[in-house]
Formats: C-alpha cells, sequence, structure tokens
C-alpha cells in the first residue's frame, strides 16, 4: 500500500491551530475538519411535540457507557421536570459535553430510535462519513489529547471546547468500504467484550446468591435454628465479632502531605474495592514516619474495613490481607481488625461480610452527614454465623472457585481491551490494511 506522510498544520492563530499528530496515512485517505463530516443538530422536544416516555427518555452521557437512560444512572431525578427545551437526539446521531469531551463524554446514540438530551450537549448528525466509523474515531486518544489541547478556559473545571474550534480539527478519513470494514472489526471485538462482561455479570450474580445460601444453610441439607441474626444450621453458632479477633479494632494512618510514589506500600479505599484479597502489587507506596511502620503495620490475615465513604453502599466493604512481600500500612479511612485464626477462618469471615447478610448489616447501622461512616463499635457488635472450622474452610473452597472463574473473566476482558485498543491505533490511521476485511465479506 502507498504511504505519504501528511503534514502537520500549525498556524498562528489558536482557533485554526489544529493538528492530527504527525501519522503515516495510506495516499488514498483524506485529511478533513470534523466541519466536513458533521453536520449540528438543533431540534427541541417542543419543536416536534415530543414527551419524556419509556421509549423516548431523556439520556445521560457517560465517558464509559455512553448514552444510557438517566434513570440508569441516577436514584433521583437529575432533569428538569419542563423538558420541552431538550434536545431531540435519533439513533446514529453523535452527542458530546463541550465541558468533559476530553474525558470522552462524545458518543453516538445507539439501541434504541429517539432520546432527549441536556440543552446544554451538542448534537451532530454525519455526513460525507459513517456515523459508526466517526463513533470509534472521536475517542481514540488522540483525538482525547487535541480536545484537551484546544479547550478555552482558566480553571479546569470550566473549560470547554468551543464548537468553532471543534469544527476546525482534523481527522484522517479512508473511503466508505475501509470506514465499514474498520467499523465491522472493531465492533466485533466491542461485541465480544460486552459477552464477556456479561458472563461475569452473571458469575457475580451466582456467587453472590450462592454466598447468601452458604451463610444461612450451610453446604449440606441439615436441620436450623432460629436466631437473631435469621436461619442457621444447628450446628453453628452465632457470635459478636469482639468475641472472635484479636485485640482492638484500630482506624489507620492520617498523613496530612502524602508524598506518593516511593517508600511504603500504602492500602488505601480503592485497594479495598478491588477484590477480596488486597492486590499488593498494584497497591501504592508513600513516603511516611518511620513510627508508622509500627503503629499502623498490617500483618498476615489482618481484615480491613470501609469505615467511611461519599457513597452509602461503600461503607463496610472489607477485604483480606494475605501474601505480603513486604511490610505495609493503611490508611485513616479504614479499620483494622485481627481475626483469632483459632475460632475463625479470615477468609471466612472476609467472605461473609462480602455477602448480602454480612453487608447490609453494616449498612443498617451507618451514619450519615457528608459521608457515611461506621465506626469500631459497630463492627464490633456486629454478628456473624460460626460453622466449625472445617465447615468453614468447606465454605471457602467453594467460593474462592468463584473467585478464581472470576479472575479469569477479568484478566480476559482486560486483554481484549488490550487488544482493542492496539487495534483502533492501528486501523484508524491505516497501518493495518483493511483490504482483507473487505475481500473477505465481498467473498461472502
Amino acid at each position: 500500500m502507498k504511504i505519504k506522510q501528511k503534514a502537520q498544520i500549525v498556524n498562528k492563530d489558536k482557533t485554526s491551530q489544529l493538528q492530527i499528530a504527525n501519522k503515516d496515512v495510506p495516499d488514498h485517505w483524506k485529511i478533513v475538519k470534523l466541519g466536513d463530516v458533521l453536520r449540528e443538530v438543533n431540534v427541541r422536544a417542543k419543536d416536534l411535540n415530543i414527551f419524556e416516555t419509556e421509549q423516548v427518555p431523556v439520556m445521560s452521557l457517560t465517558k464509559n457507557k455512553g448514552l444510557i437512560p438517566q434513570n440508569e444512572r441516577f436514584i433521583n431525578r437529575v432533569a428538569t421536570q419542563d423538558i420541552s427545551n431538550y434536545k431531540v437526539i435519533k439513533k446514529g446521531q453523535i452527542v458530546y459535553n463541550p465541558f468533559v469531551l476530553w474525558e470522552g463524554a462524545i458518543y453516538a446514540l445507539k439501541g434504541r430510535e429517539l432520546g432527549l438530551t441536556s440543552p446544554v450537549y451538542l448534537v451532530w448528525e454525519a455526513t460525507n462519513a459513517e456515523h459508526s466509523f466517526l463513533d470509534f474515531l472521536l475517542r481514540t486518544p488522540q483525538l482525547l489529547n487535541e480536545y484537551l489541547r484546544v479547550a478555552s478556559g482558566v480553571v479546569q473545571r470550566r473549560r470547554a471546547v468551543r464548537k468553532d474550534v471543534f469544527l476546525n480539527i482534523k481527522i484522517p478519513l479512508p473511503p466508505p468500504s475501509e470506514q465499514h470494514a474498520i467499523v465491522q472489526a472493531l465492533q466485533t471485538i466491542q461485541d465480544t467484550i460486552q459477552t464477556l462482561r456479561n458472563e461475569l455479570a452473571l458469575e457475580r450474580e451466582c456467587k453472590a446468591v450462592l454466598m447468601q445460601r452458604l451463610f444461612t444453610s450451610g453446604i449440606n441439607n441439615v436441620s436450623l435454628k432460629h436466631t437473631l441474626i435469621g436461619e442457621i444450621p444447628e450446628s453453628w453458632k452465632v457470635a459478636y465479632l469482639r468475641d472472635i479477633i484479636q485485640g482492638t479494632p484500630q482506624n489507620g494512618a492520617f498523613i496530612k502531605q502524602p508524598i506518593m510514589g516511593k517508600g511504603t506500600k500504602y492500602v488505601n479505599v480503592y485497594d479495598i474495592y478491588q477484590g477480596t484479597i488486597i492486590n499488593f502489587k498494584a497497591v501504592e507506596r508513600m513516603e511516611c514516619e518511620s513510627s508508622y511502620l509500627v503503629r499502623y503495620a498490617l500483618k498476615e490475615s489482618d481484615m480491613l474495613f470501609v469505615r467511611s465513604s461519599l457513597k452509602r453502599e461503600g461503607v463496610g466493604h472489607c477485604c483480606l490481607v494475605r501474601d505480603m512481600e513486604e511490610s505495609a500500612i493503611y490508611d485513616c479511612h479504614l479499620i483494622k481488625v485481627s481475626p483469632n485464626t483459632k475460632v475463625v477462618e479470615p477468609l471466612f469471615l472476609t467472605y461473609f461480610y462480602l455477602s448480602e447478610l454480612g453487608r447490609n448489616n453494616l449498612v443498617a447501622h451507618s451514619k450519615t452527614t457528608t459521608m457515611t461512616t461506621i465506626n469500631q463499635n459497630t463492627l464490633l457488635d456486629s454478628q456473624i454465623p460460626i460453622p466449625p472450622l472445617t465447615e468453614q474452610r468447606d465454605i471457602m473452597h467453594i467460593l474462592e472457585a468463584y473467585d478464581s472463574k472470576i479472575d479469569s473473566l477479568y484478566q480476559e476482558i482486560s486483554l481484549v481491551e488490550e487488544l482493542f485498543g492496539a487495534l483502533i491505533e492501528e486501523l484508524i490511521t491505516g497501518r493495518l490494511s483493511t483490504i482483507a476485511l473487505i475481500q473477505a465479506e465481498q467473498a461472502s
């Protein structure tokens, strides 16, 4: 395939000082402005006498999931009651938020014929280009960086990409047949990712149902008894957390001006949400006083609970400390407890607090002001079903098998997403030819 170098365009006037990365693109491709392939659409709900319905919902624009019905994103209504001035969007039209465009808030409407969106957003329809091709192209890293570069405004939160500036951005444009082939290739990978995500969601739902059964009925079909926490097998006991831990709970380290990137492993709230067991390889480092290494030291089989969260559902989440290769400390928004391994398996206890039964109890006793919090007494007063140690281990092994499958799915999704990222870069620049794809489609 013939290749020629496309010149980088740099002018003195910032409004036209828009550049496309200095890439090699196929000789028969064009370099065009977005204004050559997009036309603004400004149709309001009142213009077409359209009302909000289940079929025509108010759409929320997200940077990760695209355009989704607002009620799937927010519990409470965000849109105004009077939506007559909201913009009408049709299937295939592209919407972007000028204030966070560089974060990827630009998507085409898919999956429904009509929707309504904020009057602040801009709506476009494709002309002289396939809308699905533009939908992929407009979120490539090169263009996201370009949006950020040309955004105007002094304060970061109030910066925006002006419409005239957006329309002057230059992009590579292949012929229609190649646009279609690129879309088909990328969509195939996205469909694969979605299939894996659906499988992951199903596995997590199955695990949640299984956990509820295991912590209330056990493994075998045995007689049950009534307790303060509900029915449990007759051979089980109920214990307060205070009676099955060593020592007392402890809040983590408060560091006023953290210097991240070097020093000691520092477990924060984010790390707790990543899995059942803390992944220390992903934990960040932070410089701290030597006294902190003693006072806030973590050890094998410790458990960490989130004691404060901006979201109610985030509080009480827990994680197990295991497979440490070096010393580590933990953040002030976490509470550490040390299970007594003579009476309870730490991993069993962790799974219980990650179950609906365990989490609901903690969340129900949380307090909310600006943040939702639980204190040490709330944790100590929580009650746990305690099977014999052998049965605790059996339950652990069953749930570990589920975790292993879930982890494998996460890894598979990550690998396919990496493939998608690499492939879109190669296809959008023409470094990877679509001729074989076109020929295969024509042959079929």
